[in-house]
């Protein structure tokens, strides 16, 4: 019975665990982002040049990316209260 009380636990951690890390190449991948930003997102795409090295990449992806992230949105569900 005490693993019921903690599936919960052993639910939000798998997720977690699985969202950051694939979060990863959703923001630092080249191949990976323009997948996910033609199937899901449909935002602008980087112009030539913006995309040359994984940090650019980042940033582009930032973008989009920022706004689902777990941090900001409990901190405004929170600013809310």
């Amino acid at each position: 019975m005490l693993w019921l009380y903690k599936l919960p636990y052993k639910i939000g951690l798998f997720t977690a665990v699985t969202a950051g890390i694939v979060s990863i190449p959703l923001v630092f991948d080249l191949e990976t982002a323009i997948w996910f930003n033609d199937t899901y997102v449909t935002a602008e795409a980087a112009g030539e040049g913006e995309t040359d090295t994984w940090l650019e990449v980042g940033s582009w992806t930032w973008n989009w990316m920022e706004p689902v992230s777990l941090v900001q949105n409990l901190g405004f569900t929170f600013g809310l209260a």
